[in-house]
């Protein structure tokens, strides 16, 4: 009976321990992610106040002639694709910054990329129409001064993902012309891998660290197989992978694999806001650690114990 007191009182104080450095880890990778989320929001409204923008808004509407500066419309786009060259020589995490037209067509209007680290101009014989990705009606929907921010997904380019695959997350900003009338949006692709790759660093050696989607498709996972399975592999899903074993307190359970009972997590679960206010506009971050089984402990240790803890 002392034997059994004694490890049930042992397990309750490494649950708590462990649901500690869960929670704590959760929270770091959680202010990590909305720091590198607060820096995009501020570059994407940098790039929208700078003059090429403006100038290319008074040209459109004044029938391809600025009043202002007596440019072309074609040489404020070029002036615009120079800003973003500029900056993204400055600023490696982002690998395209585009100006898409909100007419129907969704037509890119300005687009400066990064291809195999170098940075080029895209003719515009090579820009393309956008109308049918998620990213442009949802930008549509804008008001002045609100920002989209997408779910990490794998990048496309004519419709099929790129290989090799290239994690993105864009944020767009919506373009004026007046009260009522749209040009379009400005939006900024961003190389998701580099932040995916160090939150998965801060969970360390001891912890795995697997991220889903709203809807429990993964973007980050130990197993290869599972990371960006909504893109890559439909058919594998949190809920369909994890089964909860108990539930421990709000937000922290035991879970196994579904393809293997054998192994068992604690987890810790932290909601991660990403995109606006909508429902959908979020991260699951599950920070998670092997169950130890407790050993029997030698009679010494037992009898100290007994001596010093117990009535």
């Amino acid at each position: 009976m002392v034997i059994g007191l004694f490890e049930a009182s042992l397990n309750i104080s490494v649950k708590t321990e462990v649901e500690s450095r869960l929670h704590e880890t959760a929270d770091h990778i959680d202010a990590q992610m909305q720091e590198q989320l607060d820096k995009y929001r501020r570059d994407i409204r940098f790039l929208h106040e700078t003059p090429p923008i403006s100038g290319l808004v008074r040209a459109m509407k004044y029938n391809g002639i600025d009043p202002d500066s007596q440019n072309t419309y074609q040489q404020w786009a070029e002036q615009l694709q120079t800003t973003f060259v500029a900056f993204m020589e400055h600023n490696q995490e982002y690998d395209q910054i585009r100006i898409i037209s909100g007419n129907e067509d969704g037509l890119e209007l300005v687009r400066v990329e990064r291809v195999l680290g170098k940075i080029q101009r895209v003719k515009a014989s090579q820009l393309q129409s956008k109308k049918d990705r998620d990213y442009f009606s949802a930008s549509l929907q804008l008001a002045e001064g609100e920002l989209y921010m997408s779910q990490f997904s794998l990048n496309r380019e004519f419709g099929q993902i790129e290989v090799p695959y290239r994690p993105t997350l864009r944020i767009s900003i919506p373009i004026f012309i007046n009260e009522h009338q749209r040009l379009g949006f400005l939006i900024l692709n961003i190389n998701a891998q580099p932040i995916l790759d160090s939150l998965v660093l801060m969970a360390g050696n001891q912890f795995q660290l697997v991220m889903t989607d709203n809807d429990g498709y993964y973007l980050v996972s130990p197993n290869d197989r599972e990371k960006f399975s909504r893109d890559l592999a439909p058919e594998l899903q949190w809920q369909n992978s994890y089964q909860m074993e108990e539930a421990i307190a709000q937000d922290f359970t035991k879970v196994v694999r579904a393809d293997d009972v054998s192994t068992v997590f604690y987890a810790y679960e932290k909601k991660v806001r990403v995109a606006g206010i909508s429902e959908d506009g979020f991260l699951l971050i599950r920070v998670l650690a092997l169950s130890v089984s407790l050993l029997r402990w030698p009679w010494n240790v037992v009898l100290a114990y007994m001596f010093f803890c117990l009535p």
